[in-house]
């Protein structure tokens, strides 16, 4: 029970951070350049996260961390990959 009460207390923490961050941005693009916001959040997210990676164990055979990088997360697995190109519809002419 206590960590089900632990789980709901996150969650709640969870929702008040992120709606509260809706009203910190629009007031903040009011203020500044959205280009320059973006920047500014992913530099906070980056240091609140660099001591959490550093901490992290390295991977085994000494090849270091195994992040995924560049396209290689927007592209399917090979399984999903069909062995023959698709052919495209021939167009119908019109009645």
């Amino acid at each position: 029970m206590r960590g089900y009460a632990l789980g709901l207390l996150a969650l709640n923490l969870l929702t008040l951070l992120w709606g509260t961050t809706f009203v910190v941005v629009k007031g903040a693009v009011a203020e500044m350049p959205p280009s320059l916001l973006v920047f500014l959040r992913f530099l906070l997210a980056s240091l609140f996260f660099l001591p959490l990676a550093l901490r992290l164990p390295r991977g085994s055979g000494g090849r270091g961390w195994s992040f995924p990088s560049g396209s290689s997360w927007a592209m399917p697995p090979r399984r999903w990959a069909s062995s023959t190109p698709r052919q495209a519809a021939a167009p119908s002419s019109p009645p």
